[in-house]
């Protein structure tokens, strides 16, 4: 719950920390980090520019990355469950690893996004259709 008004940060590496509710927005508008194996919870990194960050084997729970510039971040190994993702540039980004992610592909710039089938089956039901193939096999009834 640190306020970091006015902070900059480059080249600052956490690994191992506990970062929750962090509002990151309140320094500078970019942010030369990386966070490795952080818990970043309740967080937000809400329009900053974050190109090329690292967020790698953490967990992140309702994080916000509204209007944020994530251009070739990489996410592996990380959870996003309900993290914000809205009018975020998600190019070249690498969301491959990356567990409970869901975001509106229409509302993102996601020209280049590697994403995992999992996630793409996932943003895709969340759109309100079905993948042939995946959770929608016909039910077999037995002869009696």
């Amino acid at each position: 719950m640190a306020k970091v008004y006015g902070t900059a940060l480059r080249g600052v590496k956490f690994e191992g920390s506990k970062l929750m509710g962090i509002d990151w927005s309140d320094g500078h508008r970019s942010l030369d980090a990386s966070f490795k194996e952080c818990v970043l919870d309740y967080s937000s990194f809400a329009r900053i520019d974050l190109r090329k960050c690292t967020f790698k084997d953490c967990r992140m729970l309702e994080v916000n990355f509204s209007e944020a510039n994530l251009t070739e971040s990489d996410f592996s190994g990380s959870s996003l469950d309900r993290s914000r993702f809205q009018q975020t540039n998600l190019s070249r980004a690498n969301l491959a690893g990356a567990s409970n992610l869901l975001f509106n592909p229409t509302e993102n710039k996601v020209k280049g996004a590697v994403i995992s089938l999992d996630a793409a089956v996932g943003i895709v039901a969340a759109m309100g259709m079905t993948v042939s193939g995946f959770g929608d096999a016909p039910k077999r009834h037995r002869q009696p």
